[in-house]
């Protein structure tokens, strides 16, 4: 894997390398950090799920389909380090086989691990299996399918 930007050279990648490889930005950019990238998967940490500023928050509670978002993230994270490019701007299409383990993500003091697998890609799409965990107890597994814009 190749980082889009010639500035980002190894891992841990931080936060200012993290704003290179994905399109969001201010609050809604949820990755602290990708600790590992190899193959078709993707370590990513965070610690914004503890934020009261996080956007994702409902009524001052962060969901566990919160986690969809996060793990899309990651995924766009793998997709800018595999094709060393800059970020693709892409759609969510179908959440499948999402089940979670507590109600909330913002529980506790513990650091999120953001685990995405790439299943299958196409130059329009991709899928990825996820994994998050937001310590003892807080876990939210599936899979996900996003759409890509075509390259112009």
């Amino acid at each position: 894997m190749t980082p889009s930007d010639p500035s980002i050279d190894a891992l841990p990648i931080g936060p200012d390398g993290v704003a290179a490889l994905i399109p969001h930005s201010g609050a809604m950019r949820l990755i602290d950090q990708v600790v590992s990238a190899a193959g078709e998967e993707v370590v990513c940490t965070t610690r914004t799920h503890l934020s009261p500023d996080n956007p994702l928050r409902v009524n001052g509670a962060l969901p566990a389909s919160a986690a969809i978002e996060y793990a899309a993230q990651a995924m766009a994270v793998h997709a800018a380090l595999s094709r060393g490019g800059p970020p693709r701007r892409g759609f969510l299409v179908v959440a499948s086989g999402v089940a979670w383990t507590a109600d909330r993500l913002d529980q506790g003091d513990s650091t999120m691990e953001i685990r995405a697998t790439r299943l299958a890609s196409t130059g329009l799409g991709a899928q990825y299996a996820f994994d998050l965990s937001a310590g003892p107890g807080v876990q939210v597994t599936g899979t996900l399918t996003l759409s890509l814009e075509a390259e112009t």
